[in-house]
């Protein structure tokens, strides 16, 4: 049996140019894959500086509304300014009252002692 060397070297040159545009592509779409890959986690990554950015956000925004509740629970209602009203009005009364009583007691001392 004789060798054919031309068609021994064809078949592995055919063989040799398979491997290296099979690699080739193996090498592409890795590299694809590892791009993709590096870019969903970086946005991951940016994602979810955010939401805890946020989640700060919120939670400072609730201090603070606990804060102006507990602030306006201690605040008068409508019924004690309307009572308070109330009550000043009674005292502006008296102090009319007073006031008069007290402009007569001058006039008399006054003039009781001229």
């Amino acid at each position: 049996m004789a060798i054919d060397y031309q068609a021994a070297g064809f078949w592995l040159g055919a063989g040799q140019w398979t491997v290296t545009i099979g690699v080739a592509l193996y090498v592409a779409v890795s590299n694809k894959r590892r791009a993709t890959n590096k870019k969903v986690d970086d946005m991951q990554k940016a994602t979810g500086e955010r939401i805890d950015g946020v989640d700060k956000e919120i939670k400072e925004h609730g201090k603070q509304i606990i804060a102006l509740e507990t602030h306006l629970g201690h605040l008068p209602s409508q019924k004690d300014l309307a009572d308070l009203n109330g009550n000043i009005s009674k005292l502006s009364g008296r102090l009319s009252g007073i006031n008069r009583a007290v402009d007569l007691l001058n006039q008399h001392h006054l003039g009781s002692t001229d």
